[in-house]
């Protein structure tokens, strides 16, 4: 139960995101070709993870790599909130998407094989693109619609917040060590 309430709360926080990027981006003074630029890397990057996906769960438990890209969904908001005119800071926030998409869905991934073993694994991935994608998708995008009249750094930060919360629970549930 927490691995999918994790998953919704985060394409809850992906809301603005998905939905607002380039509106943002522009009303900051970028050009639509640096808004291309900035799309792209974030793409470049979520590839590469998931390039080299089977080197990273050798090394780490699924369950923390979830995590971590949960912790790193809520910067890469709040950055984009609080720094929309630092090109630099703009351009990094987009390299996060490795982590913050790339990591969380093979992560997601490798938890569904866990928990859904064998013929099962259907079923729970029909359960996570239901909650996560599907309904997660659309209150981001709702929620993000009625942020945004508060200004779109309003919208952001509240997807901080929210990815916060999805990793706090992912970190309770799911990554933190036994006692």
């Amino acid at each position: 139960i927490a691995f999918f309430v994790a998953a919704f709360l985060t394409q809850v926080s992906f809301g603005p995101f998905y939905t607002f990027f380039s509106i943002y981006l522009a009303e900051h003074g970028y050009s639509t070709a640096t808004q291309g630029v900035l799309w792209t890397v974030g793409v470049l990057a979520e590839i590469a993870v998931f390039f080299l996906s089977s080197r990273i769960f050798r090394r780490w438990d699924a369950a923390r790599v979830l995590m971590f890209a949960l912790l790193s969904a809520s910067v890469r908001w709040l950055m984009t909130a609080l720094f929309p005119d630092n090109t630099p800071l703009m351009v990094l926030a987009q390299l996060t998407h490795a982590l913050n998409f790339g990591a969380f869905f093979a992560a997601s991934m490798q938890l569904l094989a866990r928990f859904f073993p064998g013929r099962m694994n259907g079923h729970g991935q029909g359960v996570f693109y239901g909650l996560s994608s599907g309904v997660g998708g659309v209150v981001g995008a709702l929620l993000a619609g009625q942020l945004w009249r508060f200004g779109g750094s309003v919208a952001f930060i509240a997807s901080g917040v929210i990815a916060l919360a999805a990793a706090d629970i992912a970190w309770r549930w799911l990554a933190a060590p036994s006692a």
